[in-house]
């Protein structure tokens, strides 16, 4: 048994540094890429406000753009339907810009077609957020207390359901970037050469939203092993 274990726990090591190192490219590569995007204009020659806007317009719809203080980032709220874009982003006529605030509107479009992995991330998101927050605790509770391993294994459920959650939002980032990618393509606001450069940004970028349930991966392995 206790062999077994040992195997077990260099797996999970050798596949743990794999995964660190798998990260590591994708976050350096998307940084890069993004730097490389950043000082080259895209030749719509609009900021990114000026784009959401446009293709907000040509969808026909009525959403809050909110400009935050964050620095190159950009978000969807599908509850309030509302756009969120750092400063940076919003005053930037550059191809990173024109790939985030894209992006975004990709996940706009997801909400109007009711795309069904979208509105499943929708419904499930609570019980995700308190199990990404509160299984910690309860993990720690039952394996100090034996008397609690209902806590412990309750604990861990909700783990795994963030692990899911998490596991989900690949697909949905991939399917947000083709429809980001169509929509440009469509009004005619990208040559061919940014399109291949916009294509592996957004590939990179969504890649790098493997690492949450990676990390969440190996964490509930440990735990069971522990508990165990």
């Amino acid at each position: 048994m206790k062999y077994s274990e040992n195997n077990l726990l260099i797996l999970i090591t050798i596949l743990f540094t794999l995964f660190i190192i798998a990260s590591f490219y994708i976050r350096s590569k998307f940084n890069h890429l993004h730097k490389q995007n950043f000082n080259n204009k895209a030749s719509c020659e609009m900021s990114g406000c000026e784009l959401v806007r446009f293709l907000i317009n040509a969808l026909n719809v009525d959403i809050e753009i909110n400009i935050t203080k964050e620095s190159f980032n950009g978000t969807y709220d599908p509850t309030n339907k509302k756009i969120n874009l750092s400063d940076d982003i919003c005053k930037s006529k550059s191809l990173s810009a024109v790939s985030v605030t894209a992006h975004e509107v990709g996940h706009l479009i997801q909400d109007i077609e009711n795309y069904k992995l979208l509105n499943y991330l929708i419904l499930f998101y609570p019980l995700a957020d308190f199990g990404a927050s509160m299984s910690w605790i309860m993990i720690l509770i039952g394996m100090v207390f034996e008397s609690m391993s209902l806590i412990y294994l309750i604990g861990v459920s909700l783990l795994i359901l963030a692990f899911f959650y998490q596991l989900l939002q690949i697909p949905l980032e991939f399917d947000a970037s083709k429809r980001a990618i169509r929509i440009l393509v469509q009004y005619k606001l990208i040559t061919k050469e940014e399109l291949d450069k916009l294509t592996e940004m957004l590939d990179f970028a969504a890649l790098s939203f493997l690492a949450t349930p990676a990390d969440l991966f190996f964490t509930i392995i440990n735990s069971i092993r522990r508990g165990s």
